[in-house]
């Protein structure tokens, strides 16, 4: 079924106009498709490397934690001799100078969003809610990926390659936008979902008859009675007995039955706000939908990577991975969530994820594949008309409906074409290229791990989006699908690295913060040791290993002195600091 014609909507209607959107683009002030920094679009061959991709990336102060070898190796000395052979700059111009180096460094960047990552008619879906939520795009995106990547993995699973059906990725996705508060967070999680609320509320308003719920009873009563047949015969003639494998599979039929009945209610409420694990295992309980788990704040939910082990982080972690063999088995034997699905869609602010940074290569974390980190370009409010706001968000709840009512009679997958398969198997190469890189750093190095999978999911759900088509059977990823799919995960690659202080900016602002503590407490003016800063127990500097990491930072900034005593002990020189008493004058 075409969506376009589910909608009532003519999308060749002037004003909701896909095919000649590059006039729309410049409305919303973004560049037409080509124009990326991060992947040119349309590309012939398949084989682009992601690394190829990345490379203006690179450019910028915040895009891997790699760099921060290349940093600390090389630190700043290629500034010093220009400073030192400067005879007009005295020693306070060169302390200034080397502070505002520092203040810089530190300052967190993160790429824009470019409207090339998007395909055509979901940017301007994203468009319309982030007018109606006064946010950006890149926050209404999220929302968007993570609502159909659910909706979809009820009914497909992808295949990146097609001589290997033993490789399939349920698409369904997990995202956050981290903001400060008053930024538009929350109303786009909001105005997102208020489809997905209209659609339940329309289609499960139908009460069961007294007849049938007599009929539930009823089968309940007698599958109760097969359970407890099972449990006396397998107790006497043990599990694998033929007997009991039979009484097991008429209680699975009495069982259907009773969720066929159910069925009839309509379709369940597989939105849930209340995240708690009793909460979770209830709606799972009661459905097969994939869960869209949501929340304003889910700094209480990003908090359990500090808890290893915890029981419903993993309950957690096993639905988000959906067709893991770990759900299959583990989850299953536990929480009874075989085949189950959730997505997790919310917000937090920075300083949440600040003080759980150093448990970011926790398995939780790693599965937020989309993140939008303090994206500060707001989508201008007469970048669409009120009638093309309208018509978007009448076509996404649309979209909504189809997919949640959609009926099918087994998995459809999902295959890449000819030239998408290999640009996957030149992105998986890459990954795996960049994982052997990284291994010394497990926490990148699993951040890498995940990339491909998303990037599947992601091409996905462009793919339908660019046909607009419920005919899963006929629907293919083509290649334009995987390329905006990897430039998206590269921006989101950036975000979640800047989000969880996985960048060099990281360490930068760290010592700057050490600098001004040190400035306004009484070591300002005298040598001190590393012992002597962590007495002072300074929240987030109570490690002697990154204090003195700090300190040397700070000492290549010619910020702070270092000098060692001598010992005639034979033992291990102290090691003294010193701010750069010109500071206390700048």
């Amino acid at each position: 079924m075409d969506l376009s014609l589910a909608a009532d909507i003519n999308l060749n209607h002037e004003s909701i106009k896909m095919a000649k959107s590059k006039n729309f683009r410049k409305t919303i002030g973004v560049p037409p498709h080509g124009k990326s920094k991060f992947v040119q679009k349309g590309s012939t061959t398949a084989n682009v490397s992601t690394k190829a991709k990345t490379q203006s990336l690179k450019q910028t102060p915040a895009n891997t934690v790699k760099e921060v070898k290349e940093t600390q190796s090389t630190g700043f000395s290629a500034l010093k001799p220009d400073l030192r052979n400067d005879a007009e700059l005295n020693s306070k111009d060169i302390c200034k100078h080397q502070l505002k180096k520092l203040k810089d460094a530190s300052k967190v960047t993160s790429p824009k969003f470019q409207e090339s990552m998007l395909p055509d008619l979901l940017l301007q879906m994203a468009t319309a809610i982030a007018i109606r939520s006064n946010s950006s795009i890149a926050y209404a995106a999220i929302c968007i990926y993570v609502i159909v990547s659910n909706l979809l993995s009820r009914i497909v699973f992808v295949q990146p390659f097609n001589n290997n059906s033993g490789f399939r990725i349920s698409p369904n996705m997990s995202g956050l936008i981290v903001d400060n508060p008053s930024t538009g967070k929350s109303g786009t999680l909001d105005t997102a979902l208020a489809a997905v609320t209209e659609v339940i509320s329309q289609h499960s308003t139908r009460e069961l008859s007294d007849l049938e719920s007599l009929k539930i009873a009823q089968l309940k009563r007698m599958a109760k009675k097969k359970v407890n047949e099972i449990l006396i015969l397998e107790e006497e003639e043990g599990e694998d007995h033929e007997e009991v494998n039979q009484l097991k599979k008429e209680a699975a039929v009495i069982q259907q039955r009773i969720n066929e009945l159910k069925q009839k209610k309509g379709i369940p409420d597989f939105l849930l706000s209340n995240l708690t694990k009793a909460a979770l295992l209830k709606t799972v309980s009661e459905t097969d939908y994939p869960i869209i788990m949501n929340k304003h704040e889910v700094g209480s939910i990003l908090k359990l990577s500090q808890k290893p082990g915890d029981v419903f982080k993993e309950l957690l972690i096993e639905l988000m991975d959906g067709n893991s063999r770990s759900n299959h088995v583990d989850g299953h034997r536990t929480y009874k969530t075989k085949g189950k699905k959730a997505g997790l869609l919310g917000c937090t602010q920075p300083d949440t994820l600040e003080k759980i940074v150093g448990f970011v290569n926790d398995g939780l974390i790693q599965r937020f594949s989309l993140i939008a980190f303090c994206e500060k370009n707001k989508v201008a409010q007469d970048a669409m008309s009120d009638t093309h706001v309208d018509g978007c968000l009448t076509l996404w709840e649309k979209i909504i409906e189809k997919l949640t009512t959609f009926n099918f009679k087994d998995w459809e997958v999902i295959l890449p074409t000819k030239d998408a398969e290999a640009s996957l198997r030149q992105i998986k190469a890459d990954y795996e290229s960049k994982m052997a890189e990284e291994s010394d750093r497990p926490i990148i190095e699993g951040l890498y791990g995940k990339r491909f999978p998303f990037i599947a999911s992601v091409s996905l759900v462009n793919a339908f989006f660019r046909t607009k088509k419920l005919n899963f059977s006929e629907l293919t990823i083509e290649l334009e699908d995987v390329e905006c799919a990897a430039e998206y995960v590269e921006f989101n690659e950036v975000h979640f690295k800047n989000a969880f202080g996985l960048n060099e900016t990281k360490r930068e602002a760290k010592a700057l913060e050490l600098l001004e503590r040190l400035i306004s407490s009484n070591l300002a003016s005298k040598s001190f040791t590393v012992s002597q800063v962590i007495k002072k127990e300074w929240r987030g500097f109570k490690g002697a290993a990154l204090v003195e990491s700090l300190l040397g930072m700070l000492n290549q900034y010619q910020l702070i002195d270092k000098r060692s005593s001598d010992s005639s002990l034979g033992g291990r020189p102290t090691v003294y600091w010193k701010i750069n008493q010109d500071l206390l004058e700048v």
